[in-house]
């Protein structure tokens, strides 16, 4: 089964929603635009009221609310209707006479347009031309009530509770009866599928349809775990995923890249012997989505040597010619083609046409007719569409142990106020030309220079509080009072950031960053599971764009800051960044005890190791801590060390080997009660939090930290780890050892170690939530610092003086 989103537009596909959402944009798509004039929705009445008129436009009502006289008969005409509804589809029958060209002419001719096809694209534009003046958010509220299937998902979800009930799964199951066999036993394979919903919908219409079916299934989609994706990428809604690992097959890079041959190199291509071309009631009628049902596989159409044809043009980039030379597309085909189009081209602008009609007032006797649609919708779905549509056991889900309603699919919803990961949430909310002139922008036009625009002053006219305050007899450029010694100008007006309260700072220090040893939260995470390493292999990364250990915006914004703010690419940006608050100028701290030894003397106090304790550093740069080390403690190398012989290892994140050298040391050498304290450049990769996931494991208790004198335009994190746990690590010890092994093999073939324990153990609630909040707060903070240091390095207003009194006071304290 395939899925279309703008059949009917020749080359490019175009698929402007026009009924409500759904539908994805692509390079020619123009949505409504903002209207100044916003109407208000009134919920008493369901209706826009508009307060220049004083009446209702629309006065959309339901049979919930009541307010109105609906007639519930259902009427022959509304059945009929309904039936057709529910009957949107073309088959192409008679191509078994069809063959296919010599594979050797194959993307080797120019690409050419179907001049009927561009028509019927430049038709249905004019129509979706017509819905740019459209205030997007009231009409989108208008195509959601209009939608003759909005009542089914409803009605499913509170009569079935199905699993992960979405649009998708309601749209499959309404398409089951044509494509699921009858069979006692088959598999499925399910591509680009997240979040899941259609496996789902394919699981309950088994178990009330062939209850007795052995049915094995799985799924390649996106990553939604891999670091090298991108939220833009994909639909990381990833909670079933996450359920079901053992069932996806993410190839060998493990992206689930389905553009990348080699990850589809274990999938078979199949070839039907009848294609359909369907769009269910239930997907919104204004758009431009169709499936394609194909069905009758035969296996022997095409030759290992086609397949290798198609294998060699398979990729992300695709290839500029066309598949076939137009000749070799018999007419037959090209005629079915045009007439599906066609058809459902007209589906699609009467749908439109009709929402722009009603859109400002909808006739009571129509307004009556949706109601009746709506309610006989639902009826002809549950009991005739969808046969045996009912609910199923617990025991028959897909995940048993909780309960996937299809509203919250996503594991690290969390970190988001609202509920979602929330990519690119207020670009959903623009319209197509205001996401247009954005894109245009530069990085710093579009982030920072808008925080430098003063609020407007009006300096050729008087404002309202100037006319008022030249009545009472005040003039411009004089003090207030009798005498004239009060204030000569009004108190200046700041302006907020987006959505900040008042109060509200981008102070980068906050409860986050510790300043004593009181200040610290401690955790501890007692688990029952053996500690072995689980190794996945995959592509090198050479940067994050993807982690489940921070929300979509954050990381998307600390990214893009990263790579385009120019302040970051200054010699002197140390320097500055430190200047930024004055508890980062630190230029006068003395060799002796330099800026590291700051950091290790805060963290001196947190493990509390005493003069004769024995430890081992692998920090960097390690010879700054040296210094400030051995003169309290006996500094050793890895290599030095003893079994049991280490009272404090320190080591940092900067590569995997490193880290499970390290690792390795930890297991062997540190003493039973011993600390440990890890410099984590970043945690958002599953390695790294793989790292930090064991040695929660391995002692008593700990913490993230970031120290007052860290570096604060960087999410780096300090994780200290106190009373390690004596008891037997010899098969971690022995997977820690495996693990470097295959690190080093994979490294001559360019790939990598991408994961090291279940990603299920990571998403543990207690050490999630630990660790992703915290994560979230200093890579914000970061974010800020760098927005600060752009403001200043704008204006030239980088802090001249510098206090040390606060360094000062740090060095006191760890001397």
């Amino acid at each position: 089964m395939s899925h279309n989103r703008g059949h009917n537009s020749g080359r490019y596909h175009g698929n402007r929603d026009g009924g409500g959402s759904g539908g994805g944009p692509d390079r020619h798509d123009r949505r409504p635009h903002h209207h100044h004039h916003n109407k208000p929705y009134d919920n008493r009445r369901g209706g826009y009221h508009d307060n220049r008129r004083g009446g209702f436009r629309g006065g959309y009502q339901d049979n919930r609310r009541g307010g109105g006289y609906h007639d519930n008969r259902i009427s022959d005409d509304v059945k009929l209707k309904v039936g057709m509804l529910f009957d949107k589809s073309y088959v192409f029958t008679g191509t078994e006479t069809f063959s296919l060209p010599d594979h050797a002419t194959w993307f080797t001719h120019q690409p050419y347009k179907v001049s009927t096809l561009q028509h019927f694209k430049e038709d249905l534009n004019r129509t979706k031309d017509k819905l740019n003046d459209k205030d997007k958010e009231v009409w989108h509220r208008h195509t959601r009530f209009t939608n003759p299937a909005g009542n089914i998902m409803r009605t499913v979800r509170q009569e079935l509770q199905a699993e992960l009930l979405t649009q998708a799964w309601a749209k499959f199951y309404e398409m089951a009866g044509k494509i699921v066999p009858e069979k006692s036993d088959f598999t499925s394979v399910h591509i680009c599928e997240a979040p899941g919903g259609f496996i789902c919908s394919l699981n309950h219409y088994l178990k009330r349809n062939n209850p007795k079916c052995q049915w094995n299934w799985f799924g390649m989609t996106l990553n939604p775990y891999f670091e090298g994706n991108t939220s833009k990428e994909m639909v990381d809604d990833d909670l079933f995923i996450s359920k079901t690992y053992s069932h996806w097959y993410f190839g060998g890079g493990n992206s689930g890249n389905i553009m990348n041959g080699d990850n589809i190199a274990d999938l078979r291509r199949k070839v039907s012997s009848e294609v359909e071309v369907v769009k269910p009631l239930t997907s919104k009628s204004g758009n431009s989505e169709t499936y394609t049902l194909c069905t009758g596989y035969r296996a022997d159409v095409l030759s290992s040597e086609q397949l290798a044809a198609l294998q060699k043009h398979h990729s992300l980039s695709g290839s500029d010619n066309a598949f076939f030379a137009r000749s070799d597309i018999p007419e037959d085909f090209i005629i079915k083609f045009k007439e599906c189009s066609q058809k459902f081209k007209n589906y699609q602008q009467q749908m439109i046409e009709n929402n722009i009609r009603t859109f400002e007032n909808l006739p009571a006797h129509e307004k009556n007719e949706l109601f009746q649609t709506k309610k006989y919708a639902v009826e002809h779905y549950m009991k005739t569409v969808c046969r045996g549509l009912g609910p199923i056991s617990d025991q028959d889900r897909l995940v048993k142990d909780i309960y996937l309603n299809g509203t919250k699919l996503n594991t690290t919803a969390m970190l988001s106020s609202d509920g979602k990961r929330g990519s690119n949430r207020r670009m959903q909310a623009q319209s197509h030309s205001e996401k247009q002139q954005e894109r245009s922008l530069s990085w710093f036009d579009r982030t920072v220079l808008p925080l430098l625009k003063p609020i407007s002053e009006d300096t050729t006219e008087q404002n309202i509080g100037d006319k008022l305050m030249a009545k009472m007899g005040f003039t411009a450029g004089e003090g207030l009072g009798r005498d004239g010694s009060g204030m000569k100008e009004a108190i200046k007006v700041k302006q907020l950031e987006d959505g900040a309260g008042l109060g509200y700072s981008t102070n980068p220090v906050n409860s986050a960053i510790v300043s004593c040893r009181e200040a610290v939260q401690w955790f501890n995470f007692p688990g029952d599971q053996e500690l072995v390493l689980s190794p996945v292999e995959g592509r090198r990364l050479s940067r994050v764009t993807n982690s489940r250990f921070l929300s979509v915006d954050t990381l998307e914004k600390l990214n893009e800051a990263e790579t385009e703010s120019s302040v970051l690419q200054r010699d002197d940006l140390c320097d500055l960044a430190k200047s930024v608050h004055e508890y980062y100028a630190i230029s006068s701290i003395p060799d002796v005890c330099d800026f590291c030894s700051v950091q290790l003397g805060y963290l001196d106090k947190l493990t509390d190791f005493v003069s004769e304790s024995m430890v081992a550093t692998d920090l960097s740069p390690a010879m700054k801590f040296w210094t400030f080390l051995s003169k309290r403690c006996k500094v050793v190398d890895s290599f030095e060390c003893d079994a049991n012989s280490l009272d404090l290892l320190l080591f940092d994140t900067s590569s995997k080997k490193s880290m499970l050298e390290n690792m390795q040391l930890l297991l062997s050498s540190l003493k039973p009660g011993g600390n440990c304290v890890v410099h984590c450049h970043k945690l958002q990769d599953r390695f790294t939090v793989s790292v930090v996931y064991i040695l929660t494991r391995l002692f008593e208790s700990c913490s993230l930290v970031k120290t007052e004198v860290c570096c604060p335009h960087t999410p780096d994190l300090f994780f200290v780890a106190k009373s390690f746990k004596s008891s037997d690590h010899e098969k971690l010890l022995s997977s820690v050892e495996s693990c470097l092994d295959s690190l080093g093999r994979l490294e001559q073939n360019d790939r990598d170690i991408v994961e090291i324990v279940p990603i299920s153990f990571l998403f543990q609630s207690d050490f999630y939530s630990f660790l992703s909040c915290i994560n979230e707060k200093v890579s914000l903070d970061a974010f800020d610092t760098i927005i600060d240091l752009e403001k200043m390095n704008y204006e030239a207003s980088f802090p001249s003086g510098k206090s040390n009194g606060f360094i000062t006071k740090c060095i006191e304290e760890t001397q």
